[in-house]
């Protein structure tokens, strides 16, 4: 979809699983898929999409045979915003937090103290 910016990120969790990538992406059977590129996400990974990747090639998850996390961040385009659509940040209202200079601790001051 070009009505979000690029790039966008999927991070992976759980188990490795494939993506499949392709100008054409056939359907094979329930849940399955036939394109010319298959890539191994591995658990823990990070795909970032953009270019090519992002804006000609279609791409798909095929069903999975463990189970699967994907999350994917995308953030939408003016375009799209102008067009009404919108982010669930309005949609909620929802306000990114104000950026910080320091970090603060929550945790006890007491050399070798935990949380009681």
């Amino acid at each position: 979809h070009h009505d979000f910016t690029r790039p966008f990120v999927t991070l992976s969790l759980l188990s490795e699983q494939p993506i499949l990538f392709g100008a054409d992406i056939a359907i094979a059977g329930d849940g399955e898929f036939s394109a010319p590129f298959k890539l191994p996400l591995p658990r823990g990974s990070v795909l970032v999409l953009d270019g090519n990747g992002a804006d000609v090639a279609k791409h798909c998850v095929p069903s999975v045979d463990a189970d699967r996390i994907s999350i994917t961040f995308r953030k939408i385009g003016q375009e799209a915003e102008s067009r009404g659509c919108f982010a669930y940040e309005g949609s909620l209202g929802l306000r990114p937090a104000p950026p910080t200079d320091a970090v603060h601790s929550t945790h006890g001051g007491a050399a070798g103290g935990g949380r009681g």
